[in-house]
């Protein structure tokens, strides 16, 4: 049987690292704005900068690299958890139908291409 304190220091620390990337993301995108605000008082925007501060637009090779490492992640979690034994295994199948559905959307996009 598994130690009960185990699993939920488990759940604990994958929630506070849950909390954390959220955290930062929404902060990168406060800032985001904030430099983009700051741009438009100054007047000063350049489609260079207006670029930079945007981000890359969608490309075809992020679905590929996207797809392919979710796909990876979640064979790995379901070997990983199949072995460890109980009915585990099957959270690997999350990550195994998003890489195969960011697939999907790769090979649809580079045919129209």
């Amino acid at each position: 049987m598994q130690d009960p304190i185990l699993i939920a220091a488990a759940l604990v620390g994958a929630a506070i690292l849950l909390a954390a990337v959220i955290y930062s993301f929404g902060r990168l995108k406060l800032e985001q704005q904030k430099t983009l605000q700051m741009l438009l008082e100054k007047d000063e925007s350049t489609r260079a900068e207006w670029s930079r501060i945007m981000g890359p637009k969608h490309r075809a090779e992020n679905d590929f690299r996207r797809g392919v490492l979710l796909l990876c992640l979640g064979i790995s979690l379901t070997v990983l958890f199949f072995f460890m034994g109980g009915i585990a295994w099957m959270f690997g199948f999350v990550p195994i139908t998003l890489g195969l559905v960011y697939l999907l959307f790769w090979r649809r996009s580079s045919g129209r291409s």
